[in-house]
């Protein structure tokens, strides 16, 4: 038992060490992103009403059907 439990905090350790990174990398593009001046949605004291949520889908669909004419 005391050789799988040594292995598995070996690959465990490896692996904490790459979610470390990844983490890291992530806090950074944020940070990058805050100074350009961008806002995170989730972070801000308003909630969206159902008619800003529907204009906001409303207006996604029609930038995606102009899109999808201009291929053609």
């Amino acid at each position: 038992m005391g050789i799988i439990k040594n292995l598995s905090s070996f690959f465990l350790k490896d692996e904490l060490i790459e979610h470390k990174k990844a983490l890291d990398y992530l806090s950074e593009s944020l940070q990058e992103l805050k100074e350009q001046g961008w806002v995170e949605l989730n972070k801000t004291d308003k909630e969206l009403t159902i008619e800003e949520l529907n204009l906001i889908q409303n207006t996604a669909y029609i930038y995606f059907l102009r899109i999808l004419l201009q291929d053609r």
